[in-house]
């Protein structure tokens, strides 16, 4: 289940869900745990995409983050602020 959709500047987009990140290509759909996104930076996530054939930018990388919700913030505080929608 999809808690948010992320686009990106090439058309493409990923759903952030509760434990996976799933990214949509050509080819089908790739799903990458958040714990595992979360432990690369830019260029290893960008490398390892790469492999699916599909490209991503540090605004895109950076707009999974924040507009997916998986800030350090958005992470520590799940589920435990009133009304975080994150949290649901």
């Amino acid at each position: 289940m999809a808690i948010k959709e992320v686009k990106f500047a090439n058309g493409f987009s990923c759903f952030v869900g509760r434990s996976e990140i799933m990214f949509n290509t050509l080819d089908g759909q790739l799903t990458v745990p958040i714990i595992t996104f979360c432990k690369m930076d830019f260029k290893q996530a960008k490398n390892w995409l790469m492999f699916a054939d599909l490209e991503i930018t540090r605004d895109d990388f950076r707009s999974i983050y924040f507009d997916g919700g998986l800030s350090l913030a958005n992470l520590l505080n799940h589920g435990l602020i009133e009304g975080d929608a994150n949290g649901n």
